[in-house]
């Protein structure tokens, strides 16, 4: 292989004898003689890429051997470095650290998306290279001082768009690429996703605060917050997740609530940028605020807490609030809500209708979903989350542990206060963790939606990737689908279990 790579050419059969291991073999000749060719606009080829291709081979071609499709892995790579400039310094890094290798071959087997975001990207990729040898993790800090910087300089979103852009592939890739290649795990991940949303949204509207306040000759006094819900205000984000938010300013004036929704109307103008293949730059949802989809984009904290802490609000909605975090904006006006916000979901009495409503919710989610939904499904990851943030409202006045937006902290929290048995605790906790990490691997895949478990050829993939194994041919998906309804028939069992218990108390 390393002689016909340097020739560039293979004659008839060549290829298919040697890359018998692949599905096509003379496809994967096309994707390894393309890998091998420099496209540089700017310099004439030198060769260097594919003598260093050539040497590189016999590692590369059994990394990809080693993957659950190698046939779609291949050409993934081929596609992520489609349009590098400077091939022969990937290489390089490839044949000098087996790490990199893997990390690359680890991406490219797992992620047609973040495939694609490399090839659009290519610029980022030396940066990534760094902070991948050095496994330096994002942070908000940081994300937000590089937008910071892009915003400050641009006109209109339209000039930030593409930088702002570059900035989210450089960190989306290099959470992705520790995420695949084995060397984060799944609350790494989740809080590497949430750093990256959280840093992006504290630049943005600061830049649509200071847009609007240049139009209307200053803004009202008292400040707004971006409180987030869900998965980033647990910091358990996942790959093309919606951030959940509500806007609030302190402000009682109509005429502020004027000023501060214009400017969280700038924060979208700013978030969603034009059609691409990637989608919106930043899909936020604004709907769960207390006067509903078609209210104020921006609520005066004030009357916020008193609906909340009311008899009209409902239990649904203080579930919701139990993720809350502040993660933009004013930072006193932040702090002044999250411990009024404390103080208005824990110090309050619950009755058996908020267990109640808990198995209502979970019973339409459970209809509406497939079966086979890891999410919404009998035993997925709602009912964890659900039954952990209710755990929190009914005994977090007594148990301030439980005043925690995380699920993983709920849940070792509740087991503390004996709250769940040890054994509970041990097999909510891992049934916790196996899910999130298939709802990781599926979203990662190609930007789905949903974290649905498949069918055929592409369950047998997942179960290969996840490191199922077959003692016979298809065991590896039967065990890995066993291994699944196990612990989500024993997830619905303790959810069953502690709502029976928690009625009881009273």
């Amino acid at each position: 292989m390393q002689d016909l790579l340097l020739a560039g050419r293979a004659a008839p059969g060549q290829a298919e004898a040697l890359l018998g291991g692949f599905r096509d073999p003379a496809a994967a000749w096309r994707h390894l003689d393309a890998l091998a060719r420099e496209r540089s606009s700017f310099l004439a080829p030198s060769g260097r890429a594919r003598t260093l291709l050539a040497g590189l081979a016999p590692r590369l071609l059994a990394a990809l051997l080693r993957c659950p499709d190698p046939d779609r892995a291949l050409q993934n790579l081929e596609r992520a470095t489609s349009n590098l400039g400077a091939k022969a310094t990937v290489y390089e890094l490839m044949a000098q650290d087996p790490d990199a290798l893997g990390l690359f071959v680890s991406l490219a087997a797992g992620s047609d998306a973040l495939t694609e975001t490399l090839a659009l990207h290519p610029g980022v990729l030396d940066e990534v290279i760094d902070r991948l040898l050095t496994r330096t993790p994002s942070t908000a800090a940081e994300v937000e001082a590089e937008a910071a910087a892009i915003l400050e300089v641009a006109p209109d979103p339209g000039a930030a768009e593409g930088p702002l852009r570059e900035l989210r592939a450089l960190h989306l890739l290099l959470a992705g690429m520790l995420d695949l290649g084995g060397r984060a795990n799944v609350q790494n991940t989740g809080r590497a996703l949430a750093e990256l949303a959280e840093g992006l949204l504290r630049a943005l509207l600061a830049r649509a605060a200071r847009d609007a306040a240049r139009r209307r000759g200053g803004l009202p006094p008292g400040g707004l917050c971006l409180l987030a819900l869900g998965k980033l205000g647990a910091r358990e984000l996942a790959y093309a997740s919606d951030l959940d938010l509500i806007a609030l300013h302190a402000d009682h004036d109509p005429g502020a609530a004027e000023a501060w929704a214009e400017v969280v109307q700038g924060l979208v103008a700013w978030s969603q940028g034009a059609p691409s293949p990637e989608g919106a730059f930043l899909a936020l949802d604004l709907r769960l605020r207390p006067d509903g989809s078609k209210g104020p984009l921006s609520a005066q904290v004030e009357a916020a807490l008193a609906y909340w802490g009311g008899e009209g609000a409902r239990h649904f909605e203080r579930l919701a609030l139990q993720k809350a975090r502040v993660v933009a904006g004013d930072p006193a006006l932040g702090a002044r809500v999250e411990r009024a916000l404390a103080a208005t979901l824990y110090e309050r009495a619950y009755a058996a209708d908020l267990w109640d409503e808990v198995e209502t919710m979970r019973a339409r989610q459970v209809d509406a979903a497939a079966r086979d939904d890891l999410k919404r499904g009998p035993g997925g990851l709602s009912d964890v989350e659900l039954l952990a943030s209710a755990l929190a409202l009914r005994h977090g006045g007594a148990a301030p542990a439980l005043r925690t937006p995380s699920t993983v902290r709920l849940l070792e929290a509740a087991a503390q206060a004996r709250l769940l048995e040890p054994g509970e605790h041990r097999d909510l906790r891992t049934a916790y963790g196996l899910l999130r990490r298939l709802e990781l691997r599926l979203r990662v895949r190609a930007w789905q939606p949903r974290a649905v478990l498949p069918a055929g050829a592409a369950l047998r993939e997942l179960a290969l990737g996840l490191g199922y194994v077959d003692a016979a041919p298809g065991q590896a998906e039967r065990v890995f689908v066993q291994e699944v309804e196990f612990h989500r028939r024993r997830t619905r069992q303790v959810f069953e279990a502690v709502l029976a218990r928690e009625r009881a108390r009273g």
